[in-house]
């Protein structure tokens, strides 16, 4: 059993490649788009986040490009995974940035989309639970939402710009209380989403927090550059949901291509062609 990736025209659903990334079937696994080297060609990286926990990247018709191993940078490197991709050090090529649960709390990695060598290492300790990671460009910072040691949620943001010291810059509690009741729902809450966009144009990064409880409550909210929330939506999905997949940006156009594969649930966009307006929009799927 093997675990196989389909590159899907968005307009047509008609298949673009269909090509095998791990020759074992994994339990799970993550994929992200971006445009890794600036050629203005995207590349597709996809992380198993169980068995080996190998993550590789490849072009849109499957050639292989990188190849790297989590396993071996520690025997703790072991917990819930999360990818994401970003330019951290503004060389115009971007960092491949991983982050797993460990005893110690959040282990992040930066690893190099040319090489595939890791090129930052750091612990957040405090932190629990899946974490869910994120790339601010504007500031060249790792933003990470999580459980802290304490039962709430947390976001913080981490310059890890190898022109500076790698520190974590800010930290901010969210809420995650009832917005009927103003209970806590630290105990029912089942998935946290991360995404960052620029959503009202002003040129500033905006970090967007979904949030799902087991209640059926739902919360999606954003943070300026400052990480104080700006706005705050409450709503309600089916009782029962398991999580929210969230994209920002993420409205489908023509130029638009669908990345997924059958053994997960997640969504990647290679989109060249959106217009700051598209970018803005937030797509939410929720999974029952």
């Amino acid at each position: 059993s093997t675990t196989n990736l389909e590159v899907i025209n968005a307009e047509t659903m008609g298949l673009i490649s269909q090509f095998e990334v791990f020759s074992r079937a994994a339990a799970d696994s993550i994929v992200e788009v971006a445009d890794l080297d600036s050629d203005g060609f995207m590349e597709i990286v996809v992380l198993q986040t169980g068995g080996e926990r190998r993550m590789r990247s490849f072009n849109a018709w499957g050639g292989l490009l990188t190849d790297t191993v989590m396993r071996p940078f520690g025997s703790r490197f072991s917990g819930p995974m999360d990818l994401t991709i970003g330019d951290l050090d503004d060389d115009g090529k971007a960092e491949m940035v991983v982050a797993a649960s460990t005893p110690r709390g959040y282990e992040l990695r930066a690893v190099d989309s040319s090489t595939g060598a890791v090129e930052m290492s750091m612990t957040m300790r405090g932190m629990t639970g899946t974490p869910q990671v994120a790339v601010n460009e504007d500031s060249d910072e790792i933003v990470v939402v999580g459980r802290t040691a304490g039962g709430g949620v947390a976001m913080a943001m981490m310059d890890v710009d190898s022109r500076t010291p790698q520190q974590i810059t800010r930290r901010t509690l969210i809420s995650d209380r009832d917005a009927r009741t103003l209970q806590r729902q630290n105990g029912t809450l089942t998935s946290m989403t991360l995404s960052t966009a620029d959503l009202n144009g002003d040129g500033v990064t905006e970090a967007v927090v979904a949030m799902t409880f087991r209640n059926g409550a739902a919360r999606v909210m954003s943070s300026g550059s400052a990480g104080t929330p700006e706005t705050m939506m409450n709503s309600r999905v089916a009782s029962g949901t398991r999580s929210l997949i969230l994209a920002a940006p993420g409205l489908l156009s023509e130029n638009t291509s669908m990345v997924g594969w059958w053994t997960s649930t997640s969504l990647g966009m290679l989109d060249s062609a959106a217009t700051p307006l598209q970018r803005r929009r937030i797509i939410g799927v929720a999974l029952g």
